[in-house]
């Protein structure tokens, strides 16, 4: 009988000069797919969260994926095998929200697998990198956010533009061009 797997993958937003093929989430549903058919696993279901933030532990394909394990457990009386991430920063950005939801699902599987980490639940020192990796993700978020916010303040001292309905205290409009439309002379010089 085939060991039984499940996926999830999450992507929370898209930024133009950051997002590269790794980060996206076909990438990551075809590095879980793979890796259960390397691996001749039993692949029941993949979730996928595009647009939620890592941050939120309240995630509507992750809350599926959990009712999804719960159910497993209940009608077949056994745990699924494995749970199949990407990476750990997938799983969540932020460290409290990252252990509560490593501490349930591994009530729920056998073993958690990171496929680009290579990292999985049985290797001893799981929970030392579990928790250096998660602290990292959730640096890696504050990093990224201070990054938009340097973009979008440069946009506004550089360029001079700002797009928004209230502008921040201090903005000042800059004088707009007219271009209102001159019709061309009709005399001509002799």
């Amino acid at each position: 009988m085939k060991k039984t797997s499940i996926g999830y993958a999450r992507k929370s937003i898209q930024v133009r000069g950051l997002e590269n093929e790794q980060e996206s989430v076909m990438y990551q549903l075809n590095e879980i797919e793979e890796y259960a058919k390397d691996r001749d696993l039993q692949l029941l279901n993949i979730f996928s969260d595009i647009g939620y933030s890592g941050v939120f532990k309240s995630r509507p394909e992750l809350n599926n994926m959990l009712d999804t394990l719960k159910e497993h457990q209940k009608e077949n009386g056994q745990k699924v095998d494995y749970l199949i991430f990407y990476n750990q920063e997938r799983l969540a950005r932020d460290l409290a929200a990252s252990i509560e939801l490593i501490m349930e699902i591994t009530e729920l599987v056998h073993e958690v697998i990171f496929v680009a980490d290579g990292v999985t639940s049985e290797v001893k020192t799981f929970r030392e990198n579990f928790l250096i990796n998660a602290a990292r993700a959730a640096e890696n978020r504050t990093a990224l956010l201070n990054k938009l916010r340097q973009g979008r303040r440069a946009k506004i001292v550089y360029r001079n533009t700002y797009r928004s309905t209230f502008k921040p205290l201090g903005y000042v409009q800059p004088e707009k061009k007219s271009y209102a439309y001159r019709r061309p002379s009709t005399r001509q010089r002799i």
